[in-house]
């Protein structure tokens, strides 16, 4: 009996935070910098190159 009534309580927990889950929709937004220079932006390697130029 303890066992069934741990098996409904567990089950209810796990309907109820899966439905809380799904119950908000996340609100996304961005913030976009039309005269953005991605030329100005760089990369950098942490590892150097291979000895034949390809990286790694």
């Amino acid at each position: 009996m303890i066992f069934k009534r741990r098996s409904l309580m567990l089950g209810l927990a796990a309907l109820t935070l899966g439905l809380a889950g799904c119950a908000s929709k996340p609100d996304l937004s961005r913030i976009q910098d039309p005269t953005a220079d991605f030329n100005a932006y760089r990369t950098f390697a942490i590892l150097p190159a291979q000895p034949d130029g390809t990286p790694r």
